[in-house]
């Protein structure tokens, strides 16, 4: 895979100066979200991934925000079919895995606006589980805007 002609046709489709860092990655940000593009060269695929608690919010993960966070991990209905794990660094992360056969800048883009509507979503629960310990039912909508086309959210170069 060609990640530069990657991030390429994807800047060409937005109008961002998206280019890959020495780590083979892209950071972008929307909706207070920082979401990463890495190119692992040695599955040859791309991954996309975000934190989802704010470590000035979540100075500790506390029981009810694992709890919570499993949760939606559960057959992976909560996180929209995305993978949640918990960095060295004690933060949660929401990820994606992106096989890089038949992957151009378009595709690129909807996993991204699909991605980050995920990400929104699991980081506005996991904030309600803090604030409203033992609350159970529906946590609601993100608050993120819905994606009916292209134009739907903003992204920025980080």
């Amino acid at each position: 895979m060609d990640f530069n002609r990657l991030l390429a046709d994807f800047a060409a489709l937005t109008g961002l100066e998206a280019a890959p860092d020495e780590n083979d990655s892209c950071t972008l940000e929307t909706d207070g979200l920082a979401i990463t593009i890495k190119y692992r060269q040695d599955t040859d695929d791309v991954i996309i991934f975000a934190p989802v608690t704010d470590p000035e919010i979540f100075e500790t993960l506390e029981p009810q925000v694992l709890s919570t966070a499993l949760k939606l991990a559960y057959n992976g209905a909560g996180t929209r079919g995305n993978h949640i794990g918990l960095s060295e660094g004690d933060e949660l992360i929401l990820s994606r895995i992106l096989e890089s056969a038949d992957l151009d800048g378009e595709k690129l883009f909807h996993q991204l606006l699909n991605f980050a509507d995920a990400a929104s979503y699991v980081r506005n629960t996991l904030r309600f589980s803090k604030d409203a310990p033992g609350e159970s039912g529906s946590f609601g909508d993100s608050g993120a805007p819905v994606i009916p086309g292209a134009d739907a959210r903003t992204f920025m170069i980080v």
